[in-house]
């Protein structure tokens, strides 16, 4: 694929007129050239893509964690909470669908995935 087509774009999530404002020219330019266009970058390009498809127990992986690491939810979590927060609560914000209320709160849906909630049993006996 050849990447250069996108020099041309803003990318669809951002108005363009913000882009204009926002974005060093010189800088997109160098990004599709030296750094997208590269067949390592399309290698992982290709295996993320097909890591994102992958089907895991009749279905495909999912995370609500996007692309922020658990560490990082256990540091937003632990302000929330004015506390350390356990495992358990850090494996629910990263593994559940989140519910919230008309006045903010946040509770915890179903899991993502029943092999999360396979994986919660099994950690919680390993804490007992």
């Amino acid at each position: 694929m050849d990447m250069s087509a996108l020099k041309q774009y803003a990318p669809s999530w951002i108005r363009q007129e913000l882009w204009d404002i926002l974005v060093d020219k010189e800088l997109w330019d160098i990004l599709v050239d030296k750094v997208w266009s590269t067949d390592e970058w399309k290698a992982k390009s290709k295996a993320g893509k097909k890591n994102r498809a992958t089907l895991v127990n009749g279905s495909v992986s999912k995370h609500t964690c996007s692309s922020v690491n658990c560490a990082q939810h256990r540091l937003s979590l632990e302000k929330k909470l004015t506390r350390e927060p356990t495992i358990v609560e850090v494996f629910k914000e990263t593994h559940c669908k989140k519910i919230i209320s008309e006045d903010g709160t946040i509770s915890y849906g179903e899991f993502i995935h029943p092999k999360a909630a396979m994986t919660l049993v099994n950690l919680k006996r390993k804490l007992i």
